[in-house]
């Protein structure tokens, strides 16, 4: 018999009960893994060390959560993530983008694609998101204790998982164990990486987390400025020893502390491995449509026609109005 869901560690709480399946980490991954694997006839028991489930879920997209992307070619989709195509390809193709969406569907969440296949829920709020998870929890009985931080996993002589230890010493004993911590992404929302340090105590190697898909901060005084400006789309070069490495195009957002936005999001990674070798310059091209000779006659023509105003009160028509204090730092570059 399966046990029925509950909130509190002192209900959820059977002495001397082996799970079926321990689920470590109550994200949208840890809540998947742990529906999924109860909807197939498991005995499960989620641990989340926060007072709730998908803290950082919440957050996603600005809390509008991108729940996918709505490229339905495996390979076209996987070659994004360059290197690690491989590796994704096996977990793609047994659930698809297809299946994704026929998953949040089928449970009521209506979806809408946006620019450059950037999936949302029609109510552009992260919670419908989470009340699907937590509703497919509940429909096949999935345990869950919340406030229950683990600290480690318990192992034999033989290196054999034994349990979960959790704060307090109060140990879960489970026949198999996901564990679904996070990364080091946002460490308000319990993503501390501590898994990775777990799985290593017990002799895993682990590689070191790169930062992919998050802002950038940068030290240009200028750009924090103008927080909250954005460009529906930018050119993004980075060059490093003067030497350019990639190049992007998106839409940015600057912020109090750099840049944001899809466009900056989508090269993050990028930069993330080209400053394990030093510094790294990233050029914005704020109109990318025109190159230097397009943009020279728009230029002139616009002086023409509005010769009688200020530059201040003119530029504008071409980039936003809260760069203008900053064009002394801005330069135009002929490429």
């Amino acid at each position: 018999m399966k046990s029925t869901a509950k909130n509190s560690a002192a209900e959820a709480k059977i002495p001397g009960e082996i799970w079926d399946l321990i689920v470590i980490g109550g994200g949208p991954a840890g809540m998947m893994a742990a529906g999924r694997a109860a909807e197939r006839g498991l005995n499960v028991l989620l641990l989340e060390k926060n007072k709730g489930l998908g803290a950082k879920l919440l957050i996603t997209g600005g809390g509008r959560s991108n729940v996918t992307n709505a490229e339905f070619d495996d390979r076209t989709l996987l070659a994004k993530f360059k290197e690690n195509d491989k590796f994704l390809f096996s977990a793609f193709s047994q659930f698809s983008v297809k299946d994704v969406l026929e998953f949040f569907n089928s449970r009521g969440m209506e979806t809408k694609v946006e620019a450059e296949k950037r999936v949302f829920p029609v109510s552009d709020s992260a919670r419908s998101v989470w009340e699907v998870l937590i509703a497919y929890m509940k429909a096949n009985n999935v345990t869950v204790r919340q406030n229950s931080a683990v600290t480690g996993f318990i192992t034999s002589a033989s290196g054999e998982i034994e349990g979960a230890k959790l704060k307090g010493g109060e140990i879960v004993k489970g026949r198999s164990y996901v564990l679904a911590t996070g990364g080091k992404s946002h460490p308000e929302t319990g993503s501390t990486g501590e898994g990775f340090r777990w799985l290593a105590e017990i002799g895993h190697t682990v590689a070191e987390p790169q930062a992919s898909l998050v802002p950038i901060e940068v030290r240009d005084a200028w750009v924090k400025n103008i927080s909250g400006v954005s460009l529906p789309k930018a050119k993004i070069t980075l060059f490093q020893n003067g030497v350019k490495q990639a190049v992007n195009k998106g839409k940015v957002l600057f912020t109090h502390f750099g840049l944001s936005g899809p466009g900056i999001l989508n090269m993050s990674s990028e930069v993330a491995e080209l400053m394990k070798y030093g510094e790294v310059v990233m050029s914005l091209d704020l109109l990318p449509e025109h190159d230097y000779s397009t943009l020279n006659d728009a230029l002139q023509k616009l002086f023409a026609d509005e010769s009688n105003k200020k530059f201040k009160n003119t530029i504008d028509k071409l980039i936003p109005r809260a760069f203008i204090p900053s064009t002394s730092s801005l330069k135009i570059r002929k490429s």
